[in-house]
C-alpha cells in the first residue's frame, strides 16, 4: 500500500541518517544507497540533503553541490538550504551562500542551522558584525548549541570584544553536555 512505502521511505532515511552520524565511509556509502531511490518520491528534498551531505564527507564536492541544489529546488520548504550556504562558503564562493542566504529566512525563520551557518558565512566574508548578530539570533531560539557559542566566541574575539567573548562562554559552557564543550573550550583557552 501508499502508506506503507511512504513509511518504508522513512525509516530508510531515518538509517541513513544514523548511517552519516557513524561517520566511517562504509557508513556513508550505505547511507548514499538508501537515499537513492528516494529521489523519486514524496522524501525527495530531504533524500537530496542527505545525499550532498555524504557526498561532501566523502570529498565529493561536486556532486554535493548538485545533491544539495537539488534538494532547494525540490521542495524549497524542507531544502537543506544550510547546507547549501556551508558548502559555498567552504568553497569561498560568498556571492552564491549569500544568495542562498536571502532565499532562505522568508521560508525558513529562525531555523537554528541556518542562523549558524549565515554566521559562519558571514565570518568567512569578513564582516564580524552581522555574523555576531546571526550567531545571537541563534542562542537566543537555543541558549545551549554549542555551535552558536563557540562561533559567537570566536565573533566576539575578531571584534576584540574579549571581555565579552570570556564572559559568554564561561556563562555557556556550563550548559552543554561536557562530551561537546571542547570547541568553545578551545576559544575560552585563546582568550
Amino acid at each position: 500500500s501508499k502508506d506503507s512505502a511512504v513509511t518504508k521511505a522513512k525509516e530508510d532515511l531515518n538509517r541513513a541518517f544514523c548511517l552519516l552520524e557513524t561517520g566511517t565511509k562504509p557508513d556513508r556509502l550505505q547511507a548514499i544507497e538508501l537515499c537513492r531511490p528516494l529521489c523519486y518520491g514524496p522524501l525527495a528534498a530531504q533524500a537530496y540533503g542527505c545525499l550532498g551531505v555524504a557526498t561532501f564527507r566523502n570529498r565529493d564536492v561536486a556532486a554535493s553541490e548538485y545533491y544539495l541544489m537539488r534538494s532547494v529546488e525540490t521542495n524549497k520548504h524542507l531544502g537543506w538550504h544550510a547546507d547549501l550556504v556551508r558548502l559555498y562558503t567552504f568553497l569561498g564562493r560568498i556571492e552564491e551562500a549569500k544568495k542562498v542566504l536571502v532565499q532562505a529566512p522568508g521560508i525558513k525563520p529562525n531555523q537554528l542551522e541556518l542562523l549558524d551557518a549565515a554566521g559562519e558565512l558571514f565570518t568567512q566574508a569578513g564582516d564580524l558584525s552581522t555574523a555576531r548578530d546571526y550567531y545571537r539570533q541563534g542562542l537566543r531560539l537555543a541558549p545551549n548549541s554549542l555551535a552558536c557559542l563557540s562561533g559567537l566566541g570566536e565573533t566576539l574575539l575578531g571584534l576584540k570584544e574579549t571581555e565579552a567573548a570570556e564572559t559568554l562562554l564561561r556563562k555557556g559552557l556550563p550548559h552543554v553536555h561536557v562530551r561537546d564543550q571542547p570547541p568553545a573550550r578551545l576559544v575560552l583557552v585563546r582568550i
